[in-house]
Protein backbone atom coordinates (compact mmCIF):
# COMPACT_ATOMS: atom_id res chain seq x y z
CA UNK A 1 0.00 0.00 0.00
CA UNK A 2 1.59 3.15 -0.72
CA UNK A 3 2.47 5.78 1.79
CA UNK A 4 -0.31 9.38 2.29
CA UNK A 5 2.88 10.91 1.21
CA UNK A 6 3.35 9.62 -2.00
CA UNK A 7 -0.39 10.24 -2.88
CA UNK A 8 0.27 13.77 -1.94
CA UNK A 9 3.64 14.08 -3.99
CA UNK A 10 1.67 12.90 -7.31
CA UNK A 11 -1.83 13.86 -6.68
CA UNK A 12 -3.54 17.15 -8.01
CA UNK A 13 -5.69 19.85 -5.37
CA UNK A 14 -8.84 18.68 -6.77
CA UNK A 15 -7.81 14.92 -5.47
CA UNK A 16 -6.14 15.37 -2.25
CA UNK A 17 -9.21 17.40 -1.36
CA UNK A 18 -11.37 14.93 -2.46
CA UNK A 19 -9.87 12.07 -0.92
CA UNK A 20 -9.49 14.39 2.56
CA UNK A 21 -11.64 16.78 3.27
CA UNK A 22 -14.85 15.69 0.69
CA UNK A 23 -16.89 15.07 3.80
CA UNK A 24 -17.18 18.75 4.55
CA UNK A 25 -19.06 19.08 1.21
CA UNK A 26 -21.51 16.25 1.75
CA UNK A 27 -25.54 17.04 1.42
CA UNK A 28 -27.10 15.13 5.09
CA UNK A 29 -28.24 12.70 2.57
CA UNK A 30 -24.65 11.72 0.96
CA UNK A 31 -23.81 11.67 4.89
CA UNK A 32 -26.60 9.56 5.52
CA UNK A 33 -26.04 6.60 2.70
CA UNK A 34 -22.66 6.49 4.08
CA UNK A 35 -23.30 5.73 7.42
CA UNK A 36 -26.01 3.49 6.25
CA UNK A 37 -23.21 1.32 3.98
CA UNK A 38 -20.87 1.07 6.76
CA UNK A 39 -23.16 0.15 9.18
CA UNK A 40 -24.64 -2.73 7.07
CA UNK A 41 -21.60 -3.91 6.66
CA UNK A 42 -20.68 -4.23 9.89
CA UNK A 43 -23.63 -5.54 10.87
CA UNK A 44 -22.42 -8.43 8.53
CA UNK A 45 -19.46 -8.49 10.46
CA UNK A 46 -21.12 -9.15 13.53
CA UNK A 47 -23.34 -11.72 12.76
CA UNK A 48 -21.58 -13.61 10.73
CA UNK A 49 -19.22 -14.41 13.60
CA UNK A 50 -19.39 -16.39 17.03
CA UNK A 51 -17.59 -13.79 19.11
CA UNK A 52 -21.34 -11.62 18.69
CA UNK A 53 -22.45 -14.17 22.06
CA UNK A 54 -19.80 -11.86 24.07
CA UNK A 55 -21.74 -8.63 22.96
CA UNK A 56 -23.71 -7.46 25.95
CA UNK A 57 -27.23 -7.42 25.07
CA UNK A 58 -26.80 -8.67 21.74
CA UNK A 59 -29.70 -9.92 19.66
CA UNK A 60 -29.03 -11.91 16.61
CA UNK A 61 -32.45 -10.52 15.01
CA UNK A 62 -30.70 -7.19 15.30
CA UNK A 63 -30.72 -6.19 11.69
CA UNK A 64 -29.72 -2.75 10.56
CA UNK A 65 -33.19 -1.78 10.04
CA UNK A 66 -33.92 -2.02 13.64
CA UNK A 67 -31.19 -2.40 15.71
CA UNK A 68 -31.89 0.82 17.41
CA UNK A 69 -35.34 -0.91 18.49
CA UNK A 70 -33.66 -4.07 19.54
CA UNK A 71 -30.60 -3.02 21.36
CA UNK A 72 -30.35 -0.91 24.53
CA UNK A 73 -27.81 2.43 25.10
CA UNK A 74 -24.98 1.23 26.68
CA UNK A 75 -22.24 2.75 28.51
CA UNK A 76 -18.02 0.85 29.02
CA UNK A 77 -19.08 -1.20 32.40
CA UNK A 78 -21.44 -3.13 29.94
CA UNK A 79 -17.89 -4.45 27.84
CA UNK A 80 -15.95 -3.84 31.10
CA UNK A 81 -15.58 -7.58 31.36
CA UNK A 82 -15.17 -8.20 27.94
CA UNK A 83 -12.35 -5.52 27.23
CA UNK A 84 -10.27 -6.20 30.66
CA UNK A 85 -7.78 -8.90 28.59
CA UNK A 86 -6.50 -9.36 25.48
CA UNK A 87 -9.08 -11.64 23.97
CA UNK A 88 -10.71 -11.79 21.19
CA UNK A 89 -13.82 -9.02 20.68
CA UNK A 90 -13.56 -7.69 17.08
CA UNK A 91 -14.83 -9.17 13.86
CA UNK A 92 -11.94 -8.15 11.52
CA UNK A 93 -8.40 -9.16 12.41
CA UNK A 94 -6.73 -8.83 15.63
CA UNK A 95 -6.57 -5.43 17.06
CA UNK A 96 -4.69 -2.92 18.73
CA UNK A 97 -5.03 -2.44 22.09
CA UNK A 98 -5.62 1.38 23.16
CA UNK A 99 -5.92 2.83 27.06
CA UNK A 100 -7.82 6.37 28.00
CA UNK A 101 -8.00 7.37 31.16
CA UNK A 102 -11.52 6.49 32.96
CA UNK A 103 -13.25 8.29 36.39
CA UNK A 104 -11.33 7.13 40.18
CA UNK A 105 -8.01 6.61 38.47
CA UNK A 106 -8.64 3.95 36.10
CA UNK A 107 -8.48 3.39 32.21
CA UNK A 108 -10.55 1.84 29.79
CA UNK A 109 -9.31 -0.43 27.07
CA UNK A 110 -10.69 -0.14 23.52
CA UNK A 111 -9.67 -2.58 20.76
CA UNK A 112 -8.80 -0.95 17.40
CA UNK A 113 -8.66 -2.62 14.31
CA UNK A 114 -6.10 -1.95 11.78
CA UNK A 115 -8.74 -0.90 9.04
CA UNK A 116 -9.73 1.83 11.80
CA UNK A 117 -6.54 2.75 12.34
CA UNK A 118 -5.64 3.48 8.59
CA UNK A 119 -9.17 5.65 8.59
CA UNK A 120 -8.17 7.95 11.83
CA UNK A 121 -4.40 8.25 10.74
CA UNK A 122 -6.42 9.37 7.18
CA UNK A 123 -8.67 11.90 9.36
CA UNK A 124 -5.29 12.72 10.73
CA UNK A 125 -3.84 14.57 7.67
CA UNK A 126 -7.26 16.16 7.08
CA UNK A 127 -6.70 17.94 9.85
CA UNK A 128 -3.34 19.37 8.83
CA UNK A 129 -4.59 20.13 5.57
CA UNK A 130 -7.43 22.04 6.96
CA UNK A 131 -5.24 23.64 9.98
CA UNK A 132 -2.84 24.92 6.90
CA UNK A 133 -5.74 25.78 4.37
CA UNK A 134 -5.80 29.36 3.04
CA UNK A 135 -9.15 30.25 3.56
CA UNK A 136 -10.00 26.45 2.68
CA UNK A 137 -8.57 26.87 -0.87
CA UNK A 138 -4.38 26.60 -0.84
CA UNK A 139 -3.17 23.22 0.59
CA UNK A 140 0.16 23.90 2.21
CA UNK A 141 1.40 20.37 2.48
CA UNK A 142 4.43 18.45 1.64
CA UNK A 143 6.46 14.95 2.42
CA UNK A 144 8.75 14.63 5.33
CA UNK A 145 6.81 17.43 7.73
CA UNK A 146 8.20 18.08 10.83
CA UNK A 147 5.53 17.84 13.69
CA UNK A 148 5.90 18.89 17.03
CA UNK A 149 3.17 16.39 18.60
CA UNK A 150 3.79 15.73 22.53
CA UNK A 151 2.14 12.82 23.14
CA UNK A 152 1.57 10.49 25.69
CA UNK A 153 2.97 6.84 25.11
CA UNK A 154 1.66 3.31 23.74
CA UNK A 155 -1.10 2.52 24.44
CA UNK A 156 -2.58 5.60 24.79
CA UNK A 157 -4.69 5.72 21.19
CA UNK A 158 -2.92 9.72 20.27
CA UNK A 159 0.49 7.53 20.78
CA UNK A 160 -0.96 4.99 17.86
CA UNK A 161 -1.93 8.40 15.28
CA UNK A 162 1.49 9.42 15.92
CA UNK A 163 3.55 6.42 15.00
CA UNK A 164 0.93 6.67 11.78
CA UNK A 165 1.53 10.04 10.85
CA UNK A 166 5.35 8.76 10.72
CA UNK A 167 4.85 5.72 8.88
CA UNK A 168 2.28 6.80 6.18
CA UNK A 169 2.92 10.61 6.07
CA UNK A 170 7.26 10.29 6.30
CA UNK A 171 6.88 12.59 8.94
CA UNK A 172 9.43 13.74 11.49
CA UNK A 173 7.84 13.54 15.11
CA UNK A 174 9.29 16.18 17.69
CA UNK A 175 10.56 14.88 20.18
CA UNK A 176 12.32 12.21 19.19
CA UNK A 177 12.39 9.49 21.66
CA UNK A 178 15.67 8.62 22.38
CA UNK A 179 14.62 4.69 22.38
CA UNK A 180 15.36 4.25 26.61
CA UNK A 181 11.73 3.75 27.02
CA UNK A 182 8.90 6.40 27.96
CA UNK A 183 9.95 9.81 29.00
CA UNK A 184 8.50 11.64 31.75
CA UNK A 185 6.13 14.71 30.27
CA UNK A 186 8.09 17.38 31.73
CA UNK A 187 11.32 16.06 29.44
CA UNK A 188 9.25 15.60 26.55
CA UNK A 189 8.62 19.46 26.83
CA UNK A 190 11.50 20.44 27.15
CA UNK A 191 13.39 18.35 24.07
CA UNK A 192 10.72 19.11 22.13
CA UNK A 193 11.94 23.02 22.35
CA UNK A 194 15.46 22.30 22.13
CA UNK A 195 14.95 19.91 18.98
CA UNK A 196 12.92 22.61 17.37
CA UNK A 197 15.36 25.36 18.73
CA UNK A 198 17.61 24.16 15.52
CA UNK A 199 15.18 24.12 12.61
CA UNK A 200 11.91 24.92 11.19
CA UNK A 201 8.48 23.12 12.40
CA UNK A 202 5.73 22.69 9.93
CA UNK A 203 2.85 21.74 12.70
CA UNK A 204 2.30 21.22 15.97
CA UNK A 205 -0.96 18.86 17.11
CA UNK A 206 -1.33 18.05 20.68
CA UNK A 207 -4.32 18.28 23.47
CA UNK A 208 -4.66 21.72 24.10
CA UNK A 209 -3.90 21.54 27.94
CA UNK A 210 0.01 20.52 26.99
CA UNK A 211 -0.47 22.92 24.04
CA UNK A 212 -0.76 25.86 27.20
CA UNK A 213 2.08 24.29 28.60
CA UNK A 214 4.58 23.98 25.49
CA UNK A 215 3.45 27.22 25.48
CA UNK A 216 4.24 28.71 28.85
CA UNK A 217 7.67 26.54 28.87
CA UNK A 218 8.70 28.34 25.69
CA UNK A 219 8.59 31.74 27.18
CA UNK A 220 10.11 30.28 30.14
CA UNK A 221 12.67 28.65 28.31
CA UNK A 222 13.64 31.75 26.14
CA UNK A 223 11.81 34.62 27.11
CA UNK A 224 14.62 36.80 27.79
CA UNK A 225 16.45 35.60 24.44
CA UNK A 226 19.67 33.77 26.14
CA UNK A 227 20.45 31.15 24.13
CA UNK A 228 20.11 27.69 26.29
CA UNK A 229 23.60 26.10 27.43
CA UNK A 230 24.50 23.49 25.73
CA UNK A 231 22.68 24.28 21.62
CA UNK A 232 25.84 24.33 19.70
CA UNK A 233 24.05 24.17 16.03
CA UNK A 234 21.01 26.98 16.26
CA UNK A 235 19.04 28.16 13.19
CA UNK A 236 21.10 31.25 12.69
CA UNK A 237 17.59 33.07 12.38
CA UNK A 238 16.42 31.63 15.46
CA UNK A 239 19.86 32.27 17.26
CA UNK A 240 19.29 36.32 15.97
CA UNK A 241 15.70 36.49 17.52
CA UNK A 242 17.14 35.03 20.73
CA UNK A 243 20.10 37.35 20.83
CA UNK A 244 18.04 40.21 19.63
CA UNK A 245 15.49 40.02 21.99
CA UNK A 246 18.51 40.01 25.26
CA UNK A 247 18.50 44.08 23.89
CA UNK A 248 14.58 44.12 23.37
CA UNK A 249 13.13 44.24 26.96
CA UNK A 250 9.83 45.50 25.67
CA UNK A 251 7.72 41.76 26.07
CA UNK A 252 9.22 38.33 26.46
CA UNK A 253 9.76 36.11 23.21
CA UNK A 254 6.71 33.86 22.73
CA UNK A 255 6.71 30.75 20.46
CA UNK A 256 5.58 32.40 17.70
CA UNK A 257 8.67 34.23 17.53
CA UNK A 258 10.69 31.35 17.10
CA UNK A 259 8.53 28.88 14.84
CA UNK A 260 6.22 29.71 12.06
CA UNK A 261 4.23 26.25 12.13
CA UNK A 262 1.49 26.00 9.34
CA UNK A 263 -0.84 24.97 11.54
CA UNK A 264 -1.55 24.67 15.31
CA UNK A 265 -4.08 21.58 15.88
CA UNK A 266 -5.27 20.94 19.22
CA UNK A 267 -8.01 18.83 20.68
CA UNK A 268 -9.81 18.85 24.14
CA UNK A 269 -12.74 19.96 26.73
CA UNK A 270 -11.49 23.75 26.94
CA UNK A 271 -9.92 24.34 23.50
CA UNK A 272 -12.71 27.54 23.23
CA UNK A 273 -11.40 28.52 26.29
CA UNK A 274 -7.31 28.44 25.78
CA UNK A 275 -7.59 29.23 21.55
CA UNK A 276 -7.19 32.89 22.18
CA UNK A 277 -3.70 32.51 24.12
CA UNK A 278 -2.64 29.90 22.40
CA UNK A 279 -3.72 31.65 19.35
CA UNK A 280 -1.31 34.71 20.33
CA UNK A 281 1.49 32.99 21.62
CA UNK A 282 1.82 31.30 18.43
CA UNK A 283 0.63 33.76 15.51
CA UNK A 284 -1.58 31.27 14.39
CA UNK A 285 -5.09 30.55 14.78
CA UNK A 286 -5.91 26.67 16.77
CA UNK A 287 -7.65 24.10 14.80
CA UNK A 288 -9.80 21.96 16.57
CA UNK A 289 -10.98 18.48 16.69
CA UNK A 290 -13.46 16.03 18.82
CA UNK A 291 -11.90 12.86 19.30
CA UNK A 292 -12.35 9.99 21.70
CA UNK A 293 -10.92 6.25 22.17
CA UNK A 294 -13.95 5.11 21.79
CA UNK A 295 -15.05 6.77 18.34
CA UNK A 296 -11.62 8.15 17.02
CA UNK A 297 -11.84 11.52 15.44
CA UNK A 298 -15.61 12.05 14.91
CA UNK A 299 -15.64 16.11 13.78
CA UNK A 300 -13.01 18.75 12.99
CA UNK A 301 -13.29 22.44 11.81
CA UNK A 302 -13.40 23.26 8.35
CA UNK A 303 -11.46 26.20 9.63
CA UNK A 304 -10.51 28.13 13.20
CA UNK A 305 -13.75 29.21 15.42
CA UNK A 306 -16.34 27.59 12.83
CA UNK A 307 -18.27 24.50 14.01
CA UNK A 308 -16.58 21.17 13.62
CA UNK A 309 -18.06 18.97 11.05
CA UNK A 310 -18.86 15.61 11.41
CA UNK A 311 -16.84 12.68 9.64
CA UNK A 312 -19.12 9.86 8.18
CA UNK A 313 -16.66 7.11 8.20
CA UNK A 314 -15.31 6.74 12.21
CA UNK A 315 -18.36 5.67 13.83
CA UNK A 316 -22.28 5.83 13.17
CA UNK A 317 -23.54 8.19 14.75
CA UNK A 318 -26.90 8.28 16.56
CA UNK A 319 -27.78 11.83 18.90
CA UNK A 320 -29.85 11.63 22.22
CA UNK A 321 -31.76 14.51 23.09
CA UNK A 322 -30.40 16.30 26.17
CA UNK A 323 -34.13 17.01 27.88
CA UNK A 324 -34.13 13.28 27.34
CA UNK A 325 -31.06 12.27 29.56
CA UNK A 326 -31.14 10.09 32.67
CA UNK A 327 -34.27 7.92 31.45
CA UNK A 328 -32.63 4.89 31.53
CA UNK A 329 -32.71 2.49 28.94
CA UNK A 330 -35.02 4.47 26.80
CA UNK A 331 -33.59 4.47 22.92
CA UNK A 332 -35.22 7.82 21.79
CA UNK A 333 -32.64 8.48 19.85
CA UNK A 334 -32.42 11.05 16.28
CA UNK A 335 -30.01 10.86 13.60
CA UNK A 336 -28.09 13.50 12.39
CA UNK A 337 -30.92 14.09 9.11
CA UNK A 338 -33.51 14.82 12.64
CA UNK A 339 -31.50 17.04 14.43
CA UNK A 340 -32.42 20.55 15.44
CA UNK A 341 -30.21 23.74 14.78
CA UNK A 342 -29.15 24.98 18.51
CA UNK A 343 -29.75 21.55 20.76
CA UNK A 344 -28.09 19.64 22.71
CA UNK A 345 -27.41 16.30 22.13
CA UNK A 346 -25.02 13.49 23.73
CA UNK A 347 -23.60 11.31 20.86
CA UNK A 348 -24.60 7.68 20.50
CA UNK A 349 -21.78 6.23 18.86
CA UNK A 350 -21.73 2.06 17.03
CA UNK A 351 -18.62 1.23 16.01
CA UNK A 352 -17.33 0.04 12.18
CA UNK A 353 -14.83 -1.87 10.74
CA UNK A 354 -15.78 -4.75 13.04
CA UNK A 355 -15.18 -2.86 16.45
CA UNK A 356 -17.44 -4.27 19.98
CA UNK A 357 -19.14 -0.92 20.87
CA UNK A 358 -22.79 -0.90 19.81
CA UNK A 359 -24.81 2.01 20.88
CA UNK A 360 -22.38 3.81 23.10
CA UNK A 361 -23.19 6.78 25.42
CA UNK A 362 -20.15 9.12 24.72
CA UNK A 363 -21.02 10.97 28.27
CA UNK A 364 -20.46 14.53 26.18
CA UNK A 365 -22.85 17.47 25.22
CA UNK A 366 -22.82 19.14 21.78
CA UNK A 367 -24.80 21.62 19.87
CA UNK A 368 -25.50 21.18 16.81
CA UNK A 369 -25.34 23.94 14.15
CA UNK A 370 -27.12 24.10 10.66
CA UNK A 371 -25.19 25.99 8.44
CA UNK A 372 -28.46 27.21 5.80
CA UNK A 373 -26.13 27.03 2.37
CA UNK A 374 -27.86 24.44 0.77
CA UNK A 375 -28.52 21.11 2.11
CA UNK A 376 -25.04 20.27 4.12
CA UNK A 377 -24.23 18.04 6.75
CA UNK A 378 -24.67 19.51 10.47
CA UNK A 379 -21.83 20.55 12.12
CA UNK A 380 -21.52 20.71 16.11
CA UNK A 381 -19.88 23.09 19.22
CA UNK A 382 -18.40 20.97 22.41
CA UNK A 383 -21.00 21.76 25.05
CA UNK A 384 -19.85 19.46 28.33
CA UNK A 385 -20.34 16.19 30.12
CA UNK A 386 -23.61 14.95 29.97
CA UNK A 387 -23.02 13.10 33.50
CA UNK A 388 -21.32 14.29 36.85
CA UNK A 389 -17.49 13.84 35.76
CA UNK A 390 -15.64 16.64 35.58
CA UNK A 391 -12.91 16.90 32.95
CA UNK A 392 -9.60 18.48 34.23
CA UNK A 393 -7.30 19.56 31.08
CA UNK A 394 -8.80 16.83 28.82
CA UNK A 395 -6.51 14.02 31.10
CA UNK A 396 -8.30 13.37 34.19
CA UNK A 397 -12.25 12.66 34.65
CA UNK A 398 -13.61 12.85 38.04
CA UNK A 399 -16.55 11.42 39.34
CA UNK A 400 -18.17 12.14 42.43
CA UNK A 401 -16.76 9.01 44.67
CA UNK A 402 -13.31 10.37 43.76
CA UNK A 403 -14.17 13.43 44.93
CA UNK A 404 -16.07 12.85 48.09
CA UNK A 405 -13.49 10.43 49.29
CA UNK A 406 -10.83 13.52 49.00
CA UNK A 407 -13.39 15.84 50.46
CA UNK A 408 -13.59 13.47 53.47
CA UNK A 409 -9.63 12.92 53.40
CA UNK A 410 -8.90 16.63 53.69
CA UNK A 411 -11.10 17.31 56.75
CA UNK A 412 -13.85 19.40 56.77
CA UNK A 413 -15.83 18.45 58.98
CA UNK A 414 -18.91 18.87 56.86
CA UNK A 415 -21.03 17.22 54.23
CA UNK A 416 -21.87 20.06 52.28
CA UNK A 417 -20.01 20.94 49.76
CA UNK A 418 -20.45 20.98 45.87
CA UNK A 419 -17.91 20.97 42.92
CA UNK A 420 -17.75 21.92 40.02
CA UNK A 421 -15.59 23.45 36.63
CA UNK A 422 -15.43 26.99 36.12
CA UNK A 423 -12.63 29.81 34.11
CA UNK A 424 -10.55 31.87 35.58
CA UNK A 425 -9.21 34.33 33.03
CA UNK A 426 -8.09 31.73 30.71
CA UNK A 427 -7.87 29.01 32.26
CA UNK A 428 -10.24 26.52 33.33
CA UNK A 429 -10.09 25.88 37.48
CA UNK A 430 -12.06 23.27 39.86
CA UNK A 431 -14.46 25.79 42.27
CA UNK A 432 -15.22 23.74 45.58
CA UNK A 433 -18.06 25.64 47.28
CA UNK A 434 -17.78 24.03 51.01
CA UNK A 435 -19.70 25.31 54.48
CA UNK A 436 -17.14 26.22 56.68
CA UNK A 437 -17.48 27.58 59.81
CA UNK A 438 -13.97 29.01 60.20
CA UNK A 439 -12.28 30.22 57.23
CA UNK A 440 -9.53 31.22 58.35
CA UNK A 441 -7.82 28.17 57.63
CA UNK A 442 -9.24 27.98 53.96
CA UNK A 443 -5.75 27.74 51.97
CA UNK A 444 -4.71 25.19 54.02
CA UNK A 445 -7.60 22.99 52.94
CA UNK A 446 -7.63 24.02 49.81
CA UNK A 447 -4.09 22.71 49.75
CA UNK A 448 -5.08 19.46 51.52
CA UNK A 449 -7.74 18.57 49.27
CA UNK A 450 -5.87 18.91 46.07
CA UNK A 451 -2.85 16.73 47.71
CA UNK A 452 -5.60 14.31 48.11
CA UNK A 453 -7.02 14.44 44.69
CA UNK A 454 -3.46 13.95 43.65
CA UNK A 455 -3.39 10.66 45.99
CA UNK A 456 -7.05 9.38 45.18
CA UNK A 457 -6.84 9.41 40.75
CA UNK A 458 -3.57 9.14 38.91
CA UNK A 459 -4.84 10.93 35.98
CA UNK A 460 -5.80 14.27 38.04
CA UNK A 461 -1.91 14.10 39.22
CA UNK A 462 -1.05 13.44 35.64
CA UNK A 463 -3.00 16.54 34.69
CA UNK A 464 -1.57 18.78 37.39
CA UNK A 465 2.09 17.92 36.04
CA UNK A 466 1.32 18.30 32.64
CA UNK A 467 -0.65 22.08 33.17
CA UNK A 468 2.17 22.71 36.40
CA UNK A 469 -0.69 24.18 38.38
CA UNK A 470 -2.94 23.53 41.00
CA UNK A 471 -6.51 23.91 39.81
CA UNK A 472 -8.37 23.80 43.04
CA UNK A 473 -10.10 27.18 44.08
CA UNK A 474 -12.02 26.94 47.35
CA UNK A 475 -15.00 29.13 47.91
CA UNK A 476 -16.09 28.95 51.67
CA UNK A 477 -19.58 29.54 52.56
CA UNK A 478 -21.21 30.42 56.05
CA UNK A 479 -23.11 27.11 57.62
CA UNK A 480 -26.79 26.86 56.71
CA UNK A 481 -26.18 27.76 53.23
CA UNK A 482 -26.70 24.62 51.29
CA UNK A 483 -29.77 24.00 53.07
CA UNK A 484 -31.07 27.41 53.01
CA UNK A 485 -30.70 27.04 48.74
CA UNK A 486 -31.48 23.72 48.31
CA UNK A 487 -34.84 24.56 49.76
CA UNK A 488 -35.36 26.62 47.62
CA UNK A 489 -34.84 24.60 44.74
CA UNK A 490 -36.63 21.39 46.18
CA UNK A 491 -33.15 19.69 45.29
CA UNK A 492 -31.01 17.16 47.99
CA UNK A 493 -27.33 17.86 48.77
CA UNK A 494 -26.00 14.77 47.00
CA UNK A 495 -27.96 15.23 43.81
CA UNK A 496 -25.41 18.85 43.29
CA UNK A 497 -22.13 18.09 44.66
CA UNK A 498 -21.14 17.29 40.93
CA UNK A 499 -21.54 19.91 38.54
CA UNK A 500 -24.45 21.80 40.16
CA UNK A 501 -26.48 24.19 38.32
CA UNK A 502 -26.08 27.97 38.05
CA UNK A 503 -29.06 28.71 39.58
CA UNK A 504 -27.81 26.30 43.16
CA UNK A 505 -24.50 28.58 42.91
CA UNK A 506 -25.75 31.77 41.91
CA UNK A 507 -28.29 30.93 45.05
CA UNK A 508 -25.00 30.21 47.55
CA UNK A 509 -23.15 33.17 46.44
CA UNK A 510 -26.20 35.22 47.40
CA UNK A 511 -26.33 33.66 50.85
CA UNK A 512 -22.74 34.75 51.14
CA UNK A 513 -23.62 38.19 50.28
CA UNK A 514 -26.36 38.63 52.84
CA UNK A 515 -23.80 37.33 55.48
CA UNK A 516 -21.02 39.83 54.65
Amino acid sequence: MRSEATFLRSADLRSVRQRYCGFLDLSVEEFMQIQQHLLEEQMELVSGSVESEKLPNWRKSAKVDNFRRLLPLTTYPDYAKFLSSDQRVCFDGDPQWVHTSAPGGSFKRVPWTLRFQKVQARNVVAALILSSASGGHEIMTKPHLKVVSILPDKPFASAYLASDLKEQFHAQIIPAQNGDGAMPFRNKVDAALMQALSSDIDFVICMTSTLLRLSDRAVSMFGDGKVPLGVTQLHPMVSWRLLRSRFNARRPLVPGDLWSPKGIVGWGVDSDTLEDKIARQWGKPLFQMYASSESGIMSMQESPRAPMAFLPDSVFLEFLPHSELGTGGDSGTVLIDEVEDGKLYEPVVTSFYGMPLFRYRQGDLVRIHKSGKGNKAPRMVFHGRADDVIDVYGIARLNGETVARAVAAAGTGHNCWCLRKEYEKDRPVLKWYVELGDSAHAAELKHRFHRELMNADQHYREAVYTVALNPVRLAPLPLGAFKQVLAQNHLEQTQVRMNPPDAVVQGLLKVVGQVQ
